[in-house]
């Protein structure tokens, strides 16, 4: 430890023996072959239901190998973190307590609609075909420990029964990706409306209140959407 003094002050300096550490010595992550950004945010996800999290610079995909990147990171968990923690902290009445107990492992165990690894969850609201569902993508090459990996997105609930007779996860992902430009993300990058569905899912399951009914639709013949895709 090195001693600077400046204006009276005294700055502790430390110096870490990284370069040395015979587990890393000084590496730094970057983009393999066959790899892409996308890994970064798997990286960064949460595991245990928000008990265990992770940070450095190989969980920053805006910016990977540098030292700010570790930092950013670093805030980043934090703040999710502090986050998660006032979340527990509220009190709330019985009925929000079991809204609360009910995460989204437990709400996929009954998905409305279910086709390769995608899984969905349609808004309990009663309302049109273009009502918001939540879909749940399951990762089947990427594993942390025992779990798999997750991504989800926001998409309309005809699109989703457009995406359930088309052959193959290869071709629904290229077709979100691609063609309609939706973006899969971690659970912690869910926007506001995201959020505000889970909620209304959480609160339709814990009360029961007509949630099969209110999501009952009749789709148009599948045969009119499977030439849309040939």
């Amino acid at each position: 430890m090195h001693y600077i003094k400046v204006n009276c002050f005294v700055l502790f300096i430390t110096h870490c023996s990284w370069g040395e550490d015979k587990f890393t010595f000084g590496s730094y992550s970057y983009v393999a072959v066959g790899s892409s950004g996308d890994d970064y945010d798997f990286l960064a996800e949460n595991i245990g239901n928000g008990r265990v999290f992770f940070a450095g610079e190989a969980t920053n995909r805006r910016y990977p190998a540098t030292m700010h990147g570790a930092l950013l990171s670093g805030l980043r968990e934090a703040a999710n973190i502090c986050r998660i923690a006032g979340r527990r902290s509220v009190v709330q009445t019985e009925d929000k307590a079991v809204e609360e107990g009910l995460d989204l492992d437990d709400l996929f165990k009954s998905p409305d609609l279910s086709f390769g690894q995608f899984s969905v969850l349609h808004d309990p609201t009663p309302g049109s075909p273009d009502s918001t569902s939540l879909v749940r993508v399951r990762s089947s090459e990427r594993k942390l420990g025992s779990d798999s990996v997750f991504l989800y997105g926001l998409i309309s609930k005809k699109l989703v029964l457009e995406l359930a007779v088309i052959d193959g996860d290869e071709k629904r992902l290229s077709l979100l990706s691609s063609s309609l430009g939706t973006k899969l993300v971690g659970r912690n990058g869910l926007s506001s409306q995201g959020e505000d569905l889970i909620s209304r899912i959480k609160a339709a399951k814990s009360s029961g209140k007509n949630y099969a009914r209110n999501n009952e639709w009749n789709p148009p013949c599948l045969a009119s959407l499977v030439w849309t895709f040939c």
